[in-house]
């Protein structure tokens, strides 16, 4: 989403991309830097529609098998993390991630699931993993 800057002498704005990683829960208020919007999660939403975002990616969400895991409070913080930055080692997430970092060097890439906070969130881990790409 461009940003627009001060009219130059000749009338024209400067144009800026916002560009990198951003991290929201798919039921905040849409802004207008959120760039790309990318869904990562297993499942669609309730309640949010497909305009909401422009891409979903279910291979960047944990796996069912760790979200039930996690759902269920069979395993602290600590392991859903190292669980979930494992899965992301494997080709086709690896590949995804560096696309993605390519990616938000042209471009803002805003990372969508519906928990609120982000602290305990796969969004910010991948947020981060992206980043290491960049």
């Amino acid at each position: 989403m461009p940003v627009f800057g001060l009219p130059l002498a000749w009338g024209w704005p400067i144009i800026y991309y916002a560009v990198g990683i951003k991290t929201k829960s798919v039921y905040d208020k849409k802004t207008k830097d959120e760039g790309v919007r990318l869904l990562i999660m297993r499942r669609w939403p309730r309640g949010v529609k497909k305009t909401r975002v422009d891409e979903w990616d279910k291979d960047l969400a944990p796996s069912p098998e760790l979200l039930d895991d996690w759902n269920k409070e069979k395993i602290p913080f600590k392991e859903f993390r190292k669980r979930y930055i494992s899965e992301m080692r494997a080709p086709l997430q690896k590949s995804k991630i560096a696309e993605l970092a390519r990616r938000a060097k042209r471009r803002g890439i805003t990372l969508f699931c519906h928990e609120e906070e982000d602290t305990r969130c796969h969004r910010k881990m991948l947020e981060e993993l992206i980043n290491k790409f960049r």
